[in-house]
């Protein structure tokens, strides 16, 4: 048998010339004639016997004599033929037998089994490709979104109904998805990673795909509201302003597509920065504010009032054309101005009509990237230096305190709202110590009835 194997195959993976197919073996005489699945079932008896082979057919056969076949190489397709063309003998090279004649019928079995393949997950999937326009519908990945999954136009479903939502998922907290994550981190605080390390319910205030502009009012014992407080306080460095307090932090809730341009920005500059990933920092901006947002914690609704711009910025972020609307002199150009010293942002708060007992101050997301560093001033600056994403004024010579400048609209977004003031104390009147002394020599000593 091996001999006439070597007889007829080739000895390398290339194109065969067709071979004249196996002739039948002879029959032994002593084999009584009885079905061929009798004999598949007791091959195992005889060692010499061969087995079937998968893909072989029972159904066709290669007999030529007319008679019923009782030797299983002469059921079905012949197995030391081709697997795939059938027609020709597989190769065998000595020790081993392929399953093919060649290279050819190699590479077409291989692209065959991954089409078949293809097929077979997107069956799984609930689609068949190529089948339209019937495509079972698939939900959205995003939790309480019931919309189908976004269809290309090859018939392939995405993961999402919409880019909004893909970006809400890769960006923003998987625990509350109401803020992006923190840089390197799934969540978007503290708060919300803990609750996960403990299992503990979390609400979901604004559900996704619903999210609109707001406020969420954070406990003071969330660790967020702690560290936010400690920037706020260390970063009150004007020696002449009274220290004040941290009357509440909120977090600015936003709709996905809020911070779509954001990260596109972030994903641009991100081969530019030089220790690989984006510089993105919290810094403060003060702005006017004509409403009582924020004022104690039940006020979280945005007003719509022109001259509000503090609800203005949480509803559509920063507007660079906007810029001297307050103060006409630049320091460095036109951009969006903002400061790692709260006591300078501090400056730019304006309460329009006066009757508030708090302050408000934005904290904001802020891209960096490689920032230029300037000491003087450089007032007709419409962008920042040639390879620079940012400007950073440094103290010492034009400027007492830190302050950072964007000139892209997308380099910024409103994340924080930050109330403070002094409590007005009640304190008992303080008599002055001449008029207790006077007080004391008028009252006479000894009462007379």
């Amino acid at each position: 048998m091996v001999q006439y194997l070597l007889g007829t195959t080739s000895s390398a993976f290339g194109e065969t010339q067709p071979s004249k197919p196996l002739p039948p073996l002879p029959e032994p005489q002593s084999a009584p004639d009885v079905p061929s699945v009798a004999l598949v079932q007791h091959s195992s008896s005889a060692s010499s016997a061969p087995v079937d082979l998968p893909g072989s057919l029972s159904s066709q056969s290669n007999n030529t004599t007319g008679r019923t076949p009782t030797n299983p190489l002469n059921r079905g397709l012949n197995p030391f033929s081709c697997e795939f063309c059938h027609s020709r003998p597989k190769l065998f090279d000595g020790p081993k037998l392929h399953p093919y004649c060649g290279k050819t019928c190699a590479s077409r079995a291989k692209k065959k089994n991954a089409k078949e393949l293809t097929n077979g997950r997107a069956r799984r999937q609930g689609m068949i490709i190529g089948a339209q326009p019937h495509i079972a519908a698939v939900k959205c990945r995003i939790s309480d979104c019931q919309s189908p999954v976004y269809t290309n136009a090859n018939g392939l479903p995405g993961k999402y109904c919409s880019m909004a939502h893909k970006i809400l998922e890769e960006n923003f907290c998987i625990m509350c998805l109401q803020a992006p994550k923190a840089i390197m981190s799934h969540f978007c605080s503290q708060g919300c990673a803990d609750k996960v390390e403990s299992g503990a319910p979390a609400i979901l205030e604004n559900p996704a795909g619903h999210i609109t502009s707001g406020l969420h009012r954070l406990d003071p014992t969330d660790p967020d509201y702690g560290n936010l407080e400690r920037q706020f306080i260390g970063g009150w460095q004007h020696p002449h302003k009274m220290k004040t307090r941290v009357r509440a932090v909120f977090r600015i809730v936003s709709p996905p597509s809020f911070y779509t341009d954001y990260f596109q920005h972030r994903d641009r500059i991100l081969g530019d920065v030089s220790d690989g990933f984006p510089s993105e920092q919290l810094l403060f901006h003060g702005t006017n504010r004509a409403c009582s947002l924020g004022e104690d914690g039940a006020s979280t609704d945005l007003c719509q009032r022109p001259d509000c711009y503090l609800c203005s910025i949480i509803r559509n972020s920063f507007d660079i054309t906007k810029c001297g609307t307050k103060n006409r002199f630049h320091r460095f150009g036109t951009g969006i101005y903002t400061t790692s010293v709260s006591s300078k942002a501090d400056d730019y708060v304006q309460n329009v009509y006066g009757n508030m007992t708090t302050r408000a101050l934005l904290l904001n997301r802020v891209i960096i990237g490689n920032p230029g560093r300037l000491t003087h001033n450089a007032t007709n600056l419409l962008s920042p230096p040639t390879g620079c994403h940012s400007v950073i004024g440094e103290p010492g010579v034009d400027l007492k305190y830190e302050e950072t400048v964007v000139y892209n609209n997308d380099a910024i977004r409103p994340a924080f709202l930050i109330t403070y003031g002094e409590e007005v104390a009640v304190s008992k009147p303080k008599l002055k110590l001449r008029a207790v002394i006077k007080m004391l020599l008028n009252a006479p000593l000894v009462t007379h009835t």
